[in-house]
């Protein structure tokens, strides 16, 4: 008996907590997901001329990973050095914490910065 009501009660308080506090439980996990989406940069020229070159923002990040086990020739690290573009900082800034999540060794990065 004292098995069933401990049951009733962790299944009760998994479906009032979430209500009670906006942003806990499963929502808030589907929150986490969309606030990280990964972006994809822009061509900075054709942004450029799109929006105008002061409210572009860029970044930059330069840095290594080792490669999968699976290619047995050449170098053992893939490098990546690459300039994103975008229209929003928090874009920018998202764009260079999955990179720097991708790519974590030797990293450099330049900070989100706006105007071409």
């Amino acid at each position: 008996m004292a098995r069933r009501s401990l049951f009733s009660i962790l299944i009760i308080a998994a479906v009032v907590f979430p209500t009670l506090y906006p942003g806990w439980g499963i929502e808030g996990v589907a929150i986490a997901q969309e606030a990280q989406a990964r972006p994809e940069p822009s061509r900075c020229l054709s942004l450029a001329q799109a929006i105008g070159a002061s409210r572009v923002w860029w970044g930059q990040h330069i840095g290594t990973r080792e490669r999968s086990e699976f290619f047995e020739w050449g170098p053992r690290k893939e490098t990546f050095n690459d300039i994103g573009c975008f229209k929003t900082r928090r874009e920018c800034e998202d764009w260079l914490s999955w990179k720097r999540a991708d790519y974590p060794e030797y990293g450099s990065a330049r900070p989100c910065r706006r105007g071409l």
